[in-house]
């Protein structure tokens, strides 16, 4: 497992440009910064998503806040609140091997018409 320590200026476009420089390992522990609500975006933690399935990486998080903790478990991402708890419990990295399908925000719903596509 490889470990990635996030700081307070990293965007999304700089850690998906960190994954894409994993070569040699399956699994990728993003630990975010205390000081800082990195990846707090929905749409920044669906384009992580999207740019660890393009790479086969099983990414998990680590940390302290509880909103993005449950806004990266809706999207199927391992979540430990220290990394000694992630390297320790291999259990919770199964979430990350299970498909997805949550292309919208929490709460957003897309009705689909049969005849016409969307409504």
């Amino acid at each position: 497992m490889r470990t990635i320590y996030l700081n307070g200026e990293d965007d999304i476009v700089s850690i998906c440009d960190q994954l894409m420089q994993v070569n040699d390992e399956r699994r990728v522990l993003l630990v975010l910064p205390d000081e800082t609500m990195l990846l707090g975006e929905w749409l920044d933690l669906v384009r992580l998503r999207r740019c660890a399935e393009r790479r086969r990486l099983e990414v998990g998080l680590v940390t302290p806040y509880r909103p993005v903790a449950g806004q990266a478990k809706a999207l199927g991402f391992a979540v430990f609140t220290t990394e000694q708890a992630a390297q320790r419990d291999g259990r919770r990295w199964w979430r990350v091997r299970r498909g997805w399908n949550k292309p919208t925000r929490p709460g957003a719903s897309i009705q689909l018409d049969s005849a016409r596509g969307l409504k």
